[in-house]
């Protein structure tokens, strides 16, 4: 099916459901202590499921039960030190692959990962594991606030990038290293001149995509291994 969701200042949060030629009311949830700040649906492979962030650094995960046609909601307090999220983005469904090596790592693609981000200056990591979203402990301090984060969805790349920016314009990417027990390295670093803004990476992988006050800027690495301006769109 089709499914949006909305929530407003009033705490309130309200998923849609497209029946025939309009939208209607599938879910609502009150969160009492705070107001969304930014949600996200997993990857349909999951079944339907939506996490949110709120202002106070809560979680809250919101899955249908297709069994018992009924939905299910839980918290997780404190997820960025009772600072704002301002970000979620899920990891692919897809198993992971290293085009390189030829290596295939089992299970992976089996577990709905996630990431969020906060003004704690903190990406976090998650996994739902027995039917519970729990974190990984593998955080990166950013120092600084950060604004946005994306994880790459392309299969070529084994959906184990993501790119992080500051509240500074500061874009640093990061690369998880399975042989270490999955921890993640900053592998390119660039300013991109934003500093509210959203990013995420083109369809290929290839481009890192900024959305902003002065435009949309593309940038992409050059011979030279470097980030550089390739684009702009006003």
């Amino acid at each position: 099916g089709e499914f949006f969701a909305s929530a407003s200042l009033n705490n309130d949060l309200i998923i849609y459901q497209k029946v025939s030629q309009s939208f209607e009311v599938l879910y609502t949830y009150n969160n009492e202590s705070s107001y969304f700040t930014t949600m996200s649906f997993a990857p349909s492979e999951y079944g339907l499921i939506l996490i949110c962030g709120s202002e106070n650094g809560t979680l809250s995960i919101h899955e249908y039960n297709s069994t018992l046609k009924q939905w299910n909601s839980y918290e997780i307090q404190n997820a960025h030190c009772d600072k704002c999220i301002t970000a979620i983005s899920f990891g692919s469904a897809l198993p992971e692959m290293d085009f390189q090596s030829g290596k295939v790592y089992d299970g992976v693609g089996s577990e709905m990962r996630f990431v969020s981000s906060g003004k704690d200056g903190v990406v976090r990591f998650w996994v739902k594991k027995d039917g519970v979203v729990q974190g990984l402990e593998r955080d990166i301090d950013v120092k600084e606030s950060v604004v946005d984060v994306d994880w790459m969805n392309v299969v070529a790349y084994a959906n184990n990038t993501i790119v992080v920016l500051d509240e500074k314009g500061e874009v640093r990417l990061y690369k998880e290293d399975k042989d270490a027990n999955g921890l993640w390295e900053c592998f390119a670093e660039f300013n991109c001149g934003e500093s509210n803004a959203k990013v995420s990476f083109s369809e290929d992988g290839q481009c890192v995509v900024i959305c902003g006050d002065k435009g949309i800027k593309v940038f992409k690495e050059n011979e030279d291994l470097e980030w550089e301006e390739v684009g702009l769109m006003r």
